[in-house]
């Protein structure tokens, strides 16, 4: 892969219109059925927040703010090439996994990973 491709980054394409996709939180994704699996459609990282950049997986039909901690691991998927054909194949999901922050005491949800479909 040459320099210029490999560096020369617009918005991916995902090939899916998600401007009118409501937002999810994941604690309702997960009370609405714990052990679904979520398709992931795209990803990108919304900088227009309230607070710290933040990844949004785009869904069948929805979109959910995913952990703030895995902003970083969001950029490095959206640099590389393998993973978007991946996720523009259809191969990628992930489940919502709850647990409970032992600093501030409070109920969150975490993600896990998926392949789906080869």
């Amino acid at each position: 892969m040459s320099f210029a491709s490999r560096h020369n980054k617009g918005a991916i394409d995902w090939g899916i219109d998600s401007n009118e996709f409501p937002f999810v939180k994941r604690a309702d994704a997960f009370k609405e059925n714990p052990e679904a699996k979520h398709r992931v459609f795209g990803l990108y990282i919304n900088t227009k927040g309230n607070f710290n950049d933040h990844p949004v997986a785009i869904c069948d039909g929805y979109k959910l703010d995913l952990p703030d901690y895995m902003a970083d691991e969001v950029r490095d998927i959206l640099k590389t090439p393998e993973d978007i054909e991946d996720i523009k194949a259809g191969k990628v999901a992930f489940t919502l996994e709850e647990f409970v922050d032992k600093k501030y005491k409070k109920t969150c949800y975490g993600v896990k990973w998926v392949d789906i479909g080869e």
